[in-house]
């Protein structure tokens, strides 16, 4: 197996492949809150799979397209990245409509997928790895419907073994169409 490199991070490396699509130096963004120290951002902090593969020459060219997109909530959910490991790459802004919001106009932060598959790679050691760190997460936390279910209770539709409930249930040989029951005279 080989060395594990150690990756310098450089916003200039993630600039340049924004360029590469079109975009122009204004759309281009970063964290600013964070200021790039001068040898570049440290590598990130790795985690070991008995797949790991940490020599970055064997991996293979990436098979999403050169301008996809993502926005950084999603990405860092498909990737298992966290913001310590996106410090260094830049994103551009879009601005988002949500229809039911307090704020109905919001802005994402979207990342290259390219990018942020080659950091989880660097992250879990290369394509093996990062599958391995897939499976992991899948077996720890399920989807909800892979647990027999639609999530959290019951859900429309669900089977319940409890007494139907309402005027249905009220409905009888003394109760009234309406649901209300006869009044007993004496």
């Amino acid at each position: 197996m080989a060395e594990e490199p150690q990756f310098i991070r450089r916003r200039s490396a993630s600039k340049a492949g924004w360029r590469r699509i079109g975009k122009l130096e204004k759309d281009i963004m970063w964290d600013s809150k964070m200021a790039e120290p001068p040898g570049g951002f440290p590598s990130v902090k790795k985690v070991r799979f008995p797949t790991s593969n940490w020599d970055w020459e064997s991996w293979p060219e990436s098979n999403h397209p050169i301008a996809e997109i993502l926005p950084k909530g999603r990405a860092q959910k498909r990737f298992l990245l966290n913001d310590n490991d996106i410090v260094d790459l830049c994103y551009t802004l879009h601005e988002i409509y949500v229809p039911n919001a307090a704020y109905r106009h919001l802005t994402a932060h979207k990342y290259l997928c390219i990018q942020l598959e080659r950091r989880s790679w660097e992250k879990y050691g290369g394509p093996s790895g990062f599958e391995a760190a897939l499976a992991k997460k899948n077996a720890e936390n399920p989807p909800a419907n892979a647990r027999g279910g639609r999530g959290r209770g019951r859900g429309r539709g669900a089977a319940a073994n409890v007494a139907p409930r309402g005027r249905k249930a009220a409905r009888g040989q003394d109760a009234h169409p309406n649901g209300c029951r006869r009044r007993e005279d004496s």
